[in-house]
């Protein structure tokens, strides 16, 4: 039953308005915080516990002025340093939602609330608006540094819905001239732990989550019954009219992740060795709802060529085990795109499995100081999707378009090639702040993408226009 406001909607359009008014309501919810005047202080400067000074907003003759007289020492020190579990907000924006080439135009705002309940914990509301894509996330964490604890809780929740799910087909043959483009929504909460050994360069990571999918809308459909995506697309059609796959699709996914880090300190390792496990099992609710265990691997590593040049080397691979007979939906498969092979557009191979591995090499451009600095890089990458990747791994690369014909993937699958040269830019003093920006060129063209080939583990709250699964 719908409630009374719901009949005055299409019910294709109820997920997509239902995800603007989460948007909404963060954003309000962070407006009334920010005027409450509830928060403590260090809204407009340091954190208090942290022994920050106060800056100009504080004091009313206005800006700091250079103090020529000596100090008073006859007078006692009457400054109360505040307690270290003091309430304290700060706000955050996120200049990389700005665009997106499948996001477009948007923006990005969070509100961040420290020691709410106990002294070192934090709470994290963003939304993240764009044209095509919008987001917006809930983060509760028993502390504010996941890289420096030695053991973590982190419960955090998102709200997503995008009209531009791009669908090219599955298997590494899928042409790029035909495209489908989805409406769809999703939800999903997750709780996850962490525990710190080997003077913390080994991460033990377990994560539970529920999450749930809707889909909107299926547009630009081919007319052509023989095309690579009128199968996967009529299976997710059918499932709206009663057969197979149903909407919305629920359920829920348990896993660990086993990382081993030997890198330099960040932000830019020279030297070291990254390594990390993962596995999980997603059980849909429903009699025709997908299960399926995913697993993955990557190793990095970095050579050291003196100074800050250095070359790394790197090798991801993932691969997924059906449980049930269901069909598993592609926006819950593998995704091989621009952001691990630069030069090719975005969400542009999917497949049950995918392998990909990179070469890139590292120097300084500028540095200021110890904030700022930009380095560059130029490399090389290879990487495919697979049905079974065990099966059809083939240790080649092909500049050549793959053939095959519908629901036949080729078997083997050579690599698909591709290169990169870009910038890495950020500030020095805080980790995990820094942006990959190339131009990547491969045998479908041109693009820019943000490129990074190491994924973070310790992202404090989930990504705003990237993943669904």
């Amino acid at each position: 039953m719908h409630t009374p406001l719901s009949r005055f909607l299409p019910p294709a359009r109820r997920p997509a308005i239902a995800i603007r008014a989460v948007l909404g309501v963060v954003l309000g919810a962070v407006v009334l915080l920010l005027l409450g005047g509830r928060t403590a202080t260090a809204l407009a400067g340091s954190p208090p516990d942290r022994g920050g000074a106060p800056t100009s907003a504080h004091k009313p003759d206005g800006p700091d002025k250079p103090n020529r007289t000596k100090p008073d020492t006859t007078k006692p020190d009457t400054t109360v340093a505040p307690a270290a579990d003091t309430v304290w907000t700060n706000l955050r924006l996120y200049p990389l939602a700005a665009w997106g080439p499948r996001a477009g135009v948007g923006g990005g705002a969070g509100l961040v609330i420290h020691n709410v309940g106990r002294a070192g914990s934090l709470v994290l509301l963003t939304a993240a608006p764009a044209r095509h894509d919008q987001s917006a996330t809930l983060t509760l964490s028993s502390t504010d540094d996941l890289r420096g604890a030695s053991r973590f809780a982190v419960l955090d929740a998102r709200a997503r819905h995008t009209d531009r799910l791009w669908f090219y087909g599955r298997g590494p043959a899928a042409p790029d001239d035909q495209r489908a483009a989805l409406d769809l929504s999703s939800w999903n909460v997750r709780l996850r732990t962490g525990l710190r050994r080997w003077q913390d360069r080994l991460l033990v990571q377990p994560r539970l989550r529920v999450v749930q999918y809707r889909l909107d809308e299926i547009r630009n459909r081919p007319a052509e019954a023989s095309s690579r995506l009128t199968a996967p697309l009529n299976a997710l059609d059918g499932s709206r009219a009663g057969g197979g796959l149903a909407f919305p699709l629920t359920g829920a996914a348990a896993g660990a992740d086993l990382l081993v880090d030997t890198r330099d300190p960040p932000p830019a390792p020279v030297r070291g060795v990254f390594l990390r496990a993962s596995a999980e099992r997603f059980t849909g609710f429903g009699s025709d709802a997908p299960t399926f265990d995913r697993f993955g691997a990557e190793a990095a590593g970095w050579i050291p060529l003196g100074g800050r040049h250095r070359v790394g080397l790197s090798a991801e691979a993932q691969w997924t085990e059906p449980r049930s007979g269901a069909d598993v939906p592609f926006f819950l498969q593998s995704t091989l795109d621009g952001r691990r092979l630069p030069g090719y557009a975005r969400q542009r191979f999917v497949a049950n499995d995918r392998f990909s591995m990179h070469l890139l090499y590292r120097f300084p451009v500028f540095t200021y100081g110890t904030l700022f600095a930009v380095e560059g890089h130029a490399g090389l990458h290879a990487g495919s999707v697979y049905t079974d990747l065990f099966d059809q791994f083939e240790a080649s690369v092909s500049f050549d378009p793959i053939s095959a014909d519908p629901g036949e993937p080729p078997s083997p699958a050579p690599l698909r090639p591709a290169a990169s040269v870009g910038l890495q830019a950020g500030p020095i003093f805080r980790a995990g702040a820094r942006v990959d920006l190339a131009v990547g060129v491969s045998p479908e063209g041109v693009s820019g993408v943000r490129f990074t080939v190491t994924q973070p583990l310790l992202r404090l709250r989930q990504p705003h226009h990237r993943g669904w699964f």
